[in-house]
């Protein structure tokens, strides 16, 4: 009786400690699982957390516009110019002389008459270059040409102005008119040929002052 009472306290002890020992490594093992499901998911979140890295707007060059000067452009659009301010000429001149009254308004007829001459003969001049001129086929001859032919003429055009003035000073009123026409002819070629001066001697200065500058683009870029 007593060895099977001790027999069943040592089952019993056994038992309990088969039983601790299994629960133990149940709880290992769950442990680790957790742990390995802990690990699996810090990958995940690495990796989202690099592509949140990767997502981060790229830096965007801002674009550059280059003008490109043209002498052949730039002398075209000055020659449609030119051939413009002869058409506006003609315009005032024809208004200004068809209103006047030759018996009281003397200068106004002479002005409007010495408009209208020199807006024929720029037209007259637009025509002959463009049907007979010829072009150097080297760009920068061409354009060293465009820029000695524009400074001459800007010269030409301040004597102009020079020789308008003194007829209108110390003319009579049949002449003033025909001073005050040079003056505005003057004035007008002027203004247009230091421009094109300006423009075909400086080049880089054109290419550099970029977009902004809106004469430029038209005038003398491709």
């Amino acid at each position: 009786m007593k060895k099977i009472i001790i027999l069943c306290f040592l089952l019993l002890i056994s038992g309990l400690v088969w039983a601790e020992d299994k629960a133990e490594n149940t709880g290992n093992t769950a442990t680790a699982a957790v742990a390995a499901d802990k690990t699996g998911n810090t990958a995940p979140a690495a990796a989202a957390a690099d592509n949140a890295g990767n997502t981060a707007p790229a830096v965007v060059q801002k674009e550059k516009t280059i003008i490109v000067y043209d002498v052949y452009r730039h002398m075209e659009t000055a020659s449609n110019i030119f051939l413009g301010i002869g058409g506006l000429s003609i315009a005032m001149g024809v208004g200004l002389a068809s209103t006047a009254n030759s018996d009281n308004n003397a200068i106004q007829l002479g002005s409007g008459i010495g408009l209208a001459l020199w807006g024929g003969a720029e037209t007259g001049l637009y025509l002959y270059d463009k049907n007979f001129g010829e072009k150097d086929q080297n760009a920068e001859k061409a354009r060293q040409k465009f820029v000695e032919m524009s400074g001459w003429h800007s010269i030409i055009d301040l004597a102009v102005m020079v020789g308008g003035g003194c007829l209108t000073i110390f003319g009579n009123n049949s002449i003033k008119g025909y001073g005050i026409s040079a003056m505005v002819e003057g004035a007008m070629l002027a203004t247009y040929d230091s421009i094109n001066f300006f423009i075909a001697s400086n080049p880089k200065d054109v290419k550099d002052w970029g977009a902004g500058v809106g004469f430029n683009i038209r005038l003398a870029s491709r």
